[in-house]
Parts: C-alpha cells; structure tokens; sequence
C-alpha cells in the first residue's frame, strides 16, 4: 500500500478509486532543512470551496513523514465545518503516545468527528483496531439504523491487550515519557543533519520521526531489478551515494572542491529498507561552481513526472513557464507547441494514471550550468509512446520553469498505434 500497489514489471499502480478524491496542499515544515512555504492563509485559500461537495476530510498525521501543525489542523477542520463534511483523524500510526501525546489532534482546538485507530491500540501485542466516533455524531445517530461490521469485533483478546496497555502507559508515565523525549530526538538527529550532506529534511513528533535523504520521490522507485538485494553491499552505498550539498551550505564546505571534481550518483531512501531505484542509480548530476543546492530542481523534475503520469494541467502550468516552447522532430513536419496548446492536449487524452499504466520516470542526466540555467534529460512514457524528453531549466523569480522541451519517442510495442 503506501498510496499505490507494487508491481512485478517495476513502479507502483495506482489503487483504484471507487469515489472522487480531493487533496488540499499539505502542511510544510521541518526541524531541520526543508522548503519554505507561501503563508497558511494562502496555501489553504479556497479549501472550502475544494470541499463544498466532499463527504469527509481525512487528516493522517504522518504521511509521506509530512507531520501536522495545530494551525494547520483548526484550519482544515474548520473548512470542514464550513463545508459541512465530516473531520477524520487518521491515528493509526499516531495514536496511543507516540508523538508525546494520547492523540496528535490534541496539539490543536479543535477535535474531529470520528478518529481512527489501529496497530498502537494493542502496542503491536494483537491484532487491533477501532473508529471512534464523537459525542456529535452518536446523537445524529441515536434515531437511525447502522452496523458495522468486522471478523474479530469485540475479540476477547484484543481487549484485554488494550485494557493491559493504557493500565501499562498510565502507570509508567509513557505519554510523559516520550514528549520528554523530542528534544533528545531533535538535538540527536539535528546533530546527524549537520554532518551528513545526503540528509535533506529532518521533522517528527516525540519518538516518531523522519530523515529524508535527497533523491527523486519514492513513487518513483523500482523493486524489479534483479540487482535489489539487500546484502550487495557495494550496490546498496550506490544507491544512496549523493553530491554535496553546495559551497554555500554549512554540511558542505570541507569537501565542497573534492566533490565537485566529480559527478555523483544520487539517490533518496525516505524511510529505512532495501528497496531499489534504477533509474536513480544510473543518474548522474553535475553542478557548477557556486551554483545553489539541488533540492528545488528535483523537485520541479517531481512534479513534471507527476504532471506526466496524472495528466495534471495544473501541475504543468506549476513547473513551466508561461512561455515555455515544445519540439519534436521524431514525426514529420516537425512539431512546435506553445503551453495552451499543449495543456489541451494534455486535458484530452487519457492519462497513465487513469489506465492504471506503470510509472517508467526515469532521469537521465541533471546538470546545472549556472546559478539560472540548468538541463535535465529524462525518460517518461505515455504508453504505448516511450519518451526522452530534454528539458531546459531558467531560475525566473526564485524558482525553477522549464522553458523548453525536445523530446523524441520510441513505440514499447512495434506496430503499436500512435495514440
């Protein structure tokens, strides 16, 4: 699971949805690292509108190692409010102490409408899980006629392994305990931060926490590669083997010439495992001397993939720039494209995601030439069409725009129609 399902040929497939699903931008912020966020007021601006025909808000207070703020939190659930949907708290990971309270919710005001539980109900001791439901929505529900269902509902066991384990957390003081424990966390893994230049963000709550290492989004990896075993050794130190972080940076200045004599080969792990990247270890950057970090272009190369696979205009209109320019000579007469006629094109033909079709994201090649210019060679596909794409980075106001692509497709299939 994780947000797709694996699958033998390499990539993730996307879980059907039974129902539309919303996002609303998520929360932004780090102990250490990150990326700066436009204010709350303006990344939730027109969150009730987003909502004004949903059923529920879910809330999971660390997914993806994205960890929830008390203002973030009142201000989605009072959009929910507003928009009359349900608030869900999604505890499953979180609740029962492990951030350094009960439930993360009570960081904040307000408090949801139904919270969800599972493996810290029983302290991994059994198999468990609940939906609590407030004191609000009991009463809506005093007249009506529902059920639920479940195999174990009520199992003995189940029970008494969590009456055993609040007696144990109240006892020993384990709420306490661990909300104690965050600075220790935060002063230990800060101190890791510094020293290690393949760390990008440092964030978590209590004895929960989260170090992302630079490297392409992890819904880009593979683990179809014969090569993945988690004993090579010399292989697993390529996988996440990474540049320096920029002279400018404090993690980097000892070393910053030795590590620009070379190009490197990146990798990201976000949480600890042995899964396997291809495409990531077969990429090479290159970056100038004085050039910034290369945290802000992956992440527009991220979000051109995404663009890709989910035929997400909005997303397009978010990494290139209004006046960006589109070639190909892989057909005759050459074609050139300007953004809206591309974004049509886009809107009108079914994206990967929506055939459930393979993720293919591969990058090729990153270099940075100057602290404004950068190119970017990548693989892509929108089957039955395999792509190579070159594309043309400009820093223009503090962000990274791809001002024009060239690309040149191959059939997966010979005799494939051209769709």
């Amino acid at each position: 699971w994780h947000g797709g399902l694996a699958i033998h040929s390499g990539g993730t497939m996307p879980v059907p949805r039974t129902a539309e699903v919303k996002v609303l931008p998520a929360p932004v912020g780090a102990r250490y690292g990150g990326q700066k966020a436009a204010p709350l007021a303006e990344r939730l601006a027109g969150a009730e509108h987003l909502l004004a025909d949903a059923a529920a808000v879910i809330v999971d207070y660390t997914q993806g190692g994205i960890y929830y703020d008390p203002a973030y939190q009142d201000r989605v659930a009072q959009a929910a409010k507003s928009a009359g949907a349900l608030w869900i708290a999604d505890e499953v990971v979180t609740g029962f102490g492990r951030t350094g309270r009960w439930f993360d919710f009570q960081g904040a005001q307000s408090r949801p409408d139904i919270v969800t539980l599972g493996k810290p109900l029983s302290g991994g001791a059994a198999p468990a899980g609940a939906v609590i439901l407030s004191q609000r929505l009991v009463d809506q529900l005093e007249d009506k006629t529902w059920q639920t269902f479940s195999t174990f509902r009520g199992h003995p066991l189940m029970v008494a392994t969590l009456r055993a384990l609040v007696r144990v957390i109240e006892r020993d003081g384990l709420v306490e305990r661990v909300a104690a424990l965050d600075g220790f966390m935060e002063k230990r893994l800060l101190d890791i931060a510094e020293r290690h230049p393949s760390v990008a963000r440092v964030d978590g709550r209590g004895l929960h926490w989260t170090i992302e290492l630079h490297g392409p989004d992890w819904r880009s990896w593979y683990a179809s590669s014969a090569r993945s075993r988690c004993g090579d050794r010399h292989e697993r130190r390529a996988d996440i083997a990474v540049p320096g972080a920029g002279a400018d940076h404090p993690r980097d200045r000892p070393r910053a010439a030795s590590q620009r004599a070379r190009p490197w080969t990146r990798g990201r792990r976000r949480r600890a495992g042995c899964g396997r990247q291809p495409f990531v270890s077969e990429s090479v950057m290159t970056q100038a001397e004085g050039t910034q970090p290369l945290d802000e272009l992956i992440e527009a190369v991220h979000w051109y993939f995404d663009a890709l696979y989910e035929g997400d205009a909005e997303l397009f209109a978010k990494v290139m720039h209004p006046r960006v320019r589109l070639f190909s000579a892989t057909d005759e007469p050459m074609v050139e494209l300007d953004l809206p006629t591309y974004m049509d094109i886009v809107r009108n033909r079914p994206s990967p995601a929506s055939r459930n079709d393979p993720r293919h994201d591969r990058v090729l090649s990153i270099e940075v030439a100057t602290p404004t210019t950068a190119h970017v060679r990548v693989q892509d596909a929108v089957l039955p069409k395999m792509f190579t794409d070159d594309l043309t980075f400009l820093r223009v106001d503090g962000q990274w725009k791809i001002v024009s692509k060239v690309w040149h497709y191959v059939l997966a299939e010979p005799g494939a129609p051209k769709v």
